[in-house]
């Protein structure tokens, strides 16, 4: 009778460490296709963060090109590539390029601030994934360790004789 009691408690033990490796197989996974998912998007947000700061840097060098051009025409007495005679032509044109200036300093600023807002995001899909490589890496402790252990053993040979018999 005890012995039949012993084998019954193993049994509920083998039967609660195969639920326990099941849950943690199937949270593994889980977590596996979470990783995943996070070097893919991480990987997209870098490719876009790299595309977008190749545009900033073409329209920075192509704004300063115009900035230098234009202090080389006042310079000359010229504005756009015109000599103008009068002052009020002058400041006239001067005003406008300042303004188109202006213009270019605030589309910057813009750009700068879509950068950081991107750099923003980068930075917490980084901390994300560490996250999940630390519970990842937590779960695939506590897999082993269950694995390692007798009842483990036991569990994990019962459910490949099953899943060999389930395939016949």
């Amino acid at each position: 009778m005890e012995k039949l009691l012993k084998d019954h408690n193993e049994s509920k033990e083998i039967q609660k460490l195969m639920e326990d490796i099941s849950l943690l197989l199937a949270q593994k996974q889980q977590l596996e296709e979470d990783l995943r998912l996070e070097k893919e998007q991480s990987a997209k947000l870098q490719q876009q963060q790299t595309l977008h700061m190749a545009d900033i840097t073409k329209q920075l060098y192509e704004n300063s090109q115009l900035i230098l051009q234009l202090r080389k025409d006042l310079r000359g007495g010229k504005v756009n590539g015109k000599n103008f005679s009068g002052n009020s032509e002058l400041e006239k044109e001067l005003r406008l390029a300042k303004e188109d200036a202006a213009k270019a300093n605030a589309a910057l600023t813009t750009e700068k601030r879509n950068k950081l807002e991107l750099m923003e995001a980068l930075k917490e899909s980084y901390e994300k994934e560490e996250r999940v490589l630390r519970s990842y890496s937590k779960l695939l402790s506590r897999y082993e360790s269950l694995k390692s252990s007798k009842l483990g053993k036991l569990t994990l040979s019962y459910w490949k004789v099953m899943k060999r018999l389930r395939r016949r």
